[in-house]
């Protein structure tokens, strides 16, 4: 089952109520519960546990929350109901207004830099060497959710290219093509992609995929 990342406008909520989270919470019930609940792995825990005070701690933890998948911010909100204390700051959270953006489709993102006839392409490693430069190291974990990997299957491949996250990205796309075969067609890598673009449009470089494109044509 693939885990999506956290809907953009609950992420802009958590944003907006930055400074109550960091400044009024002490997260040890809620860690617990998103270990428990699958939201945060241990190395998750140990990292927020590291740090020196309670505001780094929440910090840490609102990070990882932020780069969570959906479940995380239901689970998030569902802890904080449950305690008189913090039951405030859950509906707090819930009814803050965030600027809806009207749904994109991917054909108004991709136009007609898609050569239709090519959609059923089976992607050969050239290929998947220049849609890689599209992806931004820094959030492959983004883009390897998208494709269907957990996050500890993204963090080896980091650690093996812990030098060359460019790397990184191709070995990502190489693994993905080589788990689904003939069904890993340039359409479904374009379907992928507007995905990623939609959830967190810094995780991709979309210049970099008409480029690739172009050389399809």
């Amino acid at each position: 089952l693939v885990k999506m990342p956290l809907k953009k406008e609950d992420a802009a909520r958590i944003k907006k109520n930055y400074k109550t989270i960091i400044d009024s919470l002490k997260i040890d019930n809620i860690l617990d519960q998103m270990f428990q609940e699958d939201v945060f792995e241990l190395d998750d825990i140990e990292n927020i546990n590291s740090k020196a005070t309670q505001k780094d701690r929440n910090r840490q933890f609102v990070t990882l929350l932020i780069r969570s998948h959906q479940k995380g911010y239901k689970v998030f909100i569902e802890c904080l109901k449950e305690d008189d204390v913090y039951a405030d700051i859950a509906q707090q959270i819930e009814s803050t207004k965030v600027e809806i953006i009207k749904d994109e489709k991917i054909e108004d993102w991709i136009g007609d830099r898609m050569p239709s006839e090519k959609g059923g392409l089976y992607l050969k490693d050239i290929d998947l060497l220049c849609f890689s430069k599209a992806i931004t190291p820094a959030h492959l974990q983004i883009v390897g959710t998208c494709l269907g990997f957990s996050k500890v299957d993204v963090e080896h491949i980091e650690y093996k290219h812990l030098r060359a996250p460019e790397a990184a990205c191709h070995d990502l796309l190489v693994k993905w093509r080589n788990k689904h075969g003939h069904s890993a067609t340039l359409a479904k890598l374009m379907d992928i992609f507007f995905l990623a673009h939609q959830n967190t449009p810094e995780s991709i470089h979309d210049e970099k995929i008409w480029d690739a494109l172009e050389k399809f044509k």
